[in-house]
């Protein structure tokens, strides 16, 4: 007999249990589509939680809040896009060499030196600081100060170079030195400007004058002559 009451009470607190567990699924159910869940149990659900709003017919709407995404990782995609530019053989290289007494402008587009290919805008700039801190005498004796880049892209790099210029006296001549033309002084010795262009760049009749010390009467007449060359 004892047998008997013991298996009853046993299936009599299962029976409880199953139906205890079946209200608590409904229960958890009907929070979540109400909005209702608890906190923790919100938090752990994927897809974000419901929020319950009331408008002013009373009527009850439920938004979905949206999934919060870390994105400071995207943050250094840009950067990083940049360093990834590198330099080849068809960019072109813009060096802009500017008066910083008279506020003047020279601009010489030429190809780039074959030592900066496959630099990306960090290792270019690494180079123009040591060129910058330890200059060529020659750009020292026209009066080289310092330079800039003011654009980098692997289509163009664009380099300002700044100058205090070498007064000059009341004449000038072109020259020739390693296929560029180049402006000295009166005294045929002192350079007043390379000017970046090369000395094939101009017609045969010019090239014989220069090779041979062309005279230049003023500072007006050696401009109008180079920028007829760089045009």
């Amino acid at each position: 007999m004892k047998i008997v009451k013991s298996i009853s009470l046993f299936f009599m607190i299962a029976f409880l249990l199953i139906g205890f567990g079946i209200f608590l699924g409904v229960e958890l159910n009907d929070r979540m589509e109400a909005g209702k869940l608890p906190p923790l149990l919100s938090q752990l659900l994927p897809g974000g939680t419901f929020r319950e709003e009331t408008d002013e017919h009373g009527n009850i709407s439920k938004e979905k809040s949206p999934v919060l995404i870390d994105d400071s990782s995207t943050e250094q995609i840009q950067p990083v896009a940049e360093q990834q530019i590198t330099l080849n053989a068809d960019t072109e290289l813009v060096i802009v060499e500017r008066d910083v007494l008279r506020g003047t402008e020279l601009e010489t587009v030429a190809h780039l030196p074959e030592k900066y290919l496959g630099m990306n805008r960090e290792r270019f700039e690494t180079a123009m600081e040591v060129y910058e801190s330890a200059p060529p005498l020659a750009e020292k004796e026209r009066g080289f100060q310092g330079l800039e880049i003011s654009s980098f892209s692997k289509e163009r790099v664009v380099v300002q170079m700044n100058y205090e210029y070498v007064q000059p006296g009341t004449c000038f001549y072109l020259a020739v030195m390693n296929h560029e033309i180049v402006v000295l002084l009166e005294d045929k010795e002192t350079i007043y400007m390379n000017t970046g262009i090369l000395l094939e760049q101009i017609p045969l009749e010019l090239q014989m004058e220069i090779i041979n010390m062309k005279y230049i009467e003023n500072e007006e007449a050696l401009y109008a002559l180079l920028e007829n060359f760089s045009s």
